[in-house]
């Protein structure tokens, strides 16, 4: 066995393989606004059991399954022809489900805090140019415009 093959298996063996600790590491990198070349800012989460508790995957207790309204896509309890087995609760997937539901939170939250901050400086699109304007506010030609047909040709 070489060296770094006998070192890579060494690594495995130390780490601790146990199937209950779950966890979502959340990096948001925010490029600069500025005209001058910085470094982002980074805003690193972890989320786990320490700051997520196990979301429930099924129904609250004593909530009857019923038939979802058109377009609702949240669990109901209930499919076309009668109530739903309860799912299994707690264990890794209701950890994990309830750390990824708190890094969209989070998410949301910074994404809320950018925008307002834009707002409040008076920045539109995130200092992008709409698309359908140019800078003097007139309209843009638009891609898929008929082309008129050339005069030297008729």
């Amino acid at each position: 066995m070489v060296p770094e093959q006998q070192e890579s298996q060494n690594i495995v063996k130390n780490l601790p393989m146990t199937s209950d600790h779950v966890f979502v590491k959340a990096t948001f990198s925010i490029p600069s606004r500025s005209h001058v070349p910085t470094t982002p800012t980074v805003h690193n989460h972890k989320f786990d059991e320490t700051n997520c508790q196990p979301m429930i995957v099924g129904l609250p207790e004593g909530v009857i399954p019923s038939k979802p309204k058109a377009g609702d896509t949240s669990y109901s309890g209930m499919h076309d022809h009668g109530p739903l087995v309860p799912p299994k609760e707690g264990g890794i997937f209701a950890q994990l489900l309830s750390c990824i539901d708190a890094a969209k939170s989070e998410s949301d939250k910074l994404l809320t805090q950018i925008i307002e901050e834009e707002r409040s400086a008076g920045i539109k699109n995130g200092g992008m140019q709409e698309s359908n304007t140019n800078t003097d506010g007139s309209p843009s030609l638009l891609l898929h415009e008929k082309k008129k047909p050339r005069q030297d040709h008729i």
